[in-house]
């Protein structure tokens, strides 16, 4: 369940939302309530996804510098989500840091493994994108623009994990 919700995590990360906009209005946009969630069930099916060999090689395509600010997180659980950073890291191209904001919290919400949403999106005309009117996630807006888009105190991506679901911390 816990690298299911990683491989979701990452499709968000490089996911484009699609709004239309008119030339030159809103460069900048940040959802007031966005995110995505991962349910989970009591049902356990055991599979493995291996990392790739470029992770394993150490001879990935990416040079993610992702800086994480870790709320609330066990031990375990804070050195399983690095071992998934780390393999992130070696897959996404970047010059631009990418900063997470991870909780570690109870949700109201007992099926809810977590969430994950960047924290606002820009316009593909600002960035000089291909797709001038399409809203990209910040962190993705950054690759493209090679610039931080956003302040150096505020995070791209926030995630949410359920520390009251049952995980699985292995790394193997």
């Amino acid at each position: 369940m816990f690298r299911t919700f990683l491989l979701l995590f990452l499709a968000n990360l490089i996911w484009v939302n699609d709004i239309d906009a008119q030339k030159g209005e809103l460069n900048n946009w940040s959802p007031s309530y966005r995110e995505y969630y991962c349910y989970g069930s009591n049902e356990v099916r055991q599979v493995y996804f291996p990392p790739p060999p470029s992770f394993r090689d150490k001879k990935g395509p990416g040079n993610a510098d992702i800086d994480v600010t870790y709320i609330g997180f066990t031990e375990n659980a804070r050195i399983a989500f690095e071992y998934a950073v780390g393999i992130w890291a070696s897959l996404i191209k970047s010059d631009v840091k990418i900063r997470v904001r991870a909780s570690w919290i109870a949700m109201t919400e007992p099926d809810v493994l977590g969430s994950a949403s960047p924290t606002s999106f820009y316009r593909g005309g600002f960035i000089n994108a291909q797709r001038p009117d399409a809203y990209y996630p910040v962190a993705l807006a950054e690759k493209i623009a090679g610039t931080a888009l956003n302040n150096n105190i505020e995070y791209d991506i926030t995630v949410r994990f359920n520390s009251g679901a049952s995980w699985y911390y292995g790394t193997d």
